[in-house]
């Protein structure tokens, strides 16, 4: 189809009328009231908007690139080309008129490089065919590489709209009108214009959110600890969840195991204030920090001592980290002599199941943040039976909107008392009991089964 072809038939923004506020408040519904970062949910309550309301057939394409890889950026500058599209939905009004076997989802699509069709939709510009016929019918089939399409689309009104948000070209929508449907006139392409336009910026905010939280999980695993399932006398698990709500923020979790001399381990969970890019670089210094101060084997207490002065430090040499501050726990355990001295700054308190499933919150002397600069930081010493199960965690497991501190400490207490579980179901079942609600905080918890001396190895001769 050439481009003499398409003239008249492509309208630019500026070209459509206004839409009726009410056309804008229907069928889509609100887009911030689903918090998952899932594109393709976006696209399929943009189709269902659609069809059968205002049309019967819709066929939805995003940018592979934001399908298939976790690196997809909202780039302005890949608007230039014309990217392969991978076709999201494709509904159908009803089943006896059908469009969709012929363009199936999940397959990819690519409108001809410079082409009127490729160029309309770069431009942001929509393509309306009020009835379809041969010449056109040909071009999209073939565009569409759908054998069979040129003879569905005969005679059927067709718009192709662009889906763009911030400049950078999303995907785009195909929408087809059966023959007894009126043509879409000018109020009913610009009600399908605006719908798509939302419909771009709600795809275009999921695809960010889905961006934010894959780079949480990596620069989680990045500075993550990968713990083994057992070290010296210790069993561990773990688990980590992102910011929740809003869930375009990174949050500053971090813990770690850290082996030191004579067998003894150093469990550490920290949590930076703050959220946001800036508080994911601290969360690695920080982590950073810690580990090279347990390479000099210090007493916890001291050890927090030298961490508060090196965050402190590093806000004066910076001049713009005033608000650095973190809280953290570290412990270190000895099983040769079953001994856990315990350190808090500001921390959350860990909670200690003894061998026979009662819970005990450690109520230590919780000290001030890190980069406070407070007086010192107490610490605690235990012998905690073989089989004692220590629990280490960020204020996000225990703090929600609707639910205070010491409830939700409580709570977890409780889902941790009782008779002795593999410690992968434990972690399953204590992060259940965060429900469905909104997280204002990334969530971190460590588990560690304490098992005293490891049984030597059987001597042969």
């Amino acid at each position: 189809m050439s481009g003499k072809n398409l003239h008249g038939m492509v309208r630019s923004p500026s070209d459509r009328p206004s839409s009726h506020p009410e056309d804008r408040s229907r069928g889509m519904g609100a887009p911030a009231g689903d918090d998952r970062p899932d594109p393709a949910a976006s696209v399929h309550r943009f189709a269902e908007a659609i069809v059968p309301r205002l049309a019967d057939f819709a066929a939805v394409h995003l940018r592979d690139e934001f399908v298939r890889g976790p690196e997809a950026r909202l780039d302005p500058t890949w608007t230039r080309v014309g990217p392969p599209l991978r076709r999201i939905v494709s509904l159908d009004a009803t089943p006896s008129r059908r469009i969709g076997h012929l363009l199936p989802a999940g397959q990819v699509a690519h409108w001809t490089d410079g082409g009127p069709v490729q160029a309309a939709l770069l431009r942001g510009d929509c393509v309306h065919i009020s009835r379809v016929t041969g010449s056109a019918a040909d071009h999209f089939a073939a565009q569409l590489d759908a054998p069979g399409l040129e003879r569905a689309l005969h005679g059927r009104s067709l718009l192709a709209l662009p889906l763009t948000a911030h400049g950078a070209m999303l995907g785009d929508a195909l929408i087809v009108g059966e023959p007894e449907r009126p043509p879409y006139g000018e109020r009913e392409v610009a009600m399908l214009a605006e719908l798509a336009r939302w419909a771009a910026a709600e795809i275009g905010g999921a695809l960010r959110r889905q961006d934010a939280h894959q780079t949480a999980h990596r620069l989680w695993r990045e500075s993550g600890p990968e713990l083994p399932a057992h070290t010296a006398g210790i069993d561990l698990a773990y688990r980590y969840a992102p910011v929740q709500s809003p869930p375009s923020l990174l949050g500053g979790d971090w813990l770690d195991a850290i082996p030191l001399p004579g067998n003894r381990t150093a469990l550490v969970v920290g949590d930076v204030a703050g959220h946001g890019a800036e508080v994911a670089v601290r969360m690695g210094r920080c982590k950073t920090m810690v580990r090279t101060l347990a390479s000099l084997d210090l007493p916890p207490d001291v050890l927090l001592s030298r961490f508060d002065r090196l965050v402190r430090r590093l806000g004066e040499e910076y001049g713009r980290d005033e608000d650095f501050l973190a809280t953290c726990v570290y412990a270190v355990y000895d099983p040769a002599t079953r001994e856990c001295r315990i350190a808090s700054a500001g921390h959350v308190p860990p909670i200690l199941v003894h061998p026979d499933g009662r819970a005990e919150t450690l109520r230590l002397s919780p000290g001030t943040p890190i980069g406070y600069g407070g007086d010192g930081f107490g610490s605690c010493s235990l012998t905690p039976a073989d089989g004692s199960l220590l629990a280490l965690y960020s204020d996000g497991l225990v703090e929600t909107r609707h639910q205070d501190l010491e409830e939700g400490i409580r709570s977890v207490a409780t889902r941790l008392t009782g008779r002795q579980r593999p410690l992968e179901q434990t972690c399953d079942e204590v992060m259940a009991g965060l429900g469905t609600g909104e997280r204002l905080d990334d969530v971190t918890l460590l588990l560690a089964r304490l098992t005293g001396p490891d049984s030597p190895a059987p001597v042969t001769y």
